[in-house]
């Protein structure tokens, strides 16, 4: 054989052998590419989810709040009411008459108090001498 016939044989088989690395080399390229992809769509998903469960979170958290203010306010405006009535009902029962404080008195003594019990008056109450007697 020739020297030309073996360097052209040595460059074909080189040529054939870069062609089979560089085929490899694609194959491998787009294995990782793909991998790749596949790995970026799964994180991608992931954090959608996770991005989905702290909106959840949030906004259930915002919805508690606004409940719990909502709660807040509305217990307040009705204690400002029962304070309201029972300050008309103290103002009512010290604008009594001494006759209808006495009346009122002793029909609450009849129906609750027991023989032996120790009656208290509130501080201030005017009756109180009449009552004891």
């Amino acid at each position: 054989m020739s020297t030309q016939v073996i360097v052209e044989r040595i460059l074909s088989d080189a040529r054939a052998e870069a062609q089979g690395i560089v085929a490899e080399a694609e194959e491998k390229a787009a294995k990782l590419l793909a991998d790749a992809s596949t790995r970026l769509e799964n994180a991608r998903q992931q954090t959608e989810r996770e991005v989905l469960e702290k909106r959840k979170s949030i906004f259930e958290k915002h919805a508690a709040n606004a409940r719990l203010d909502s709660a807040k306010l509305l217990l307040g405006e009705k204690r400002k009411v029962v304070d309201m009535l029972y300050a008309q009902a103290l103002g009512r029962l010290q604008d009594l008459s001494k006759e209808d404080c006495l009346k009122l008195t002793e029909d609450l003594l009849e129906k609750y108090a027991e023989q032996g019990d120790v009656i208290c008056f509130a501080e201030g109450f005017r009756y109180q001498t009449e009552v004891a007697a």
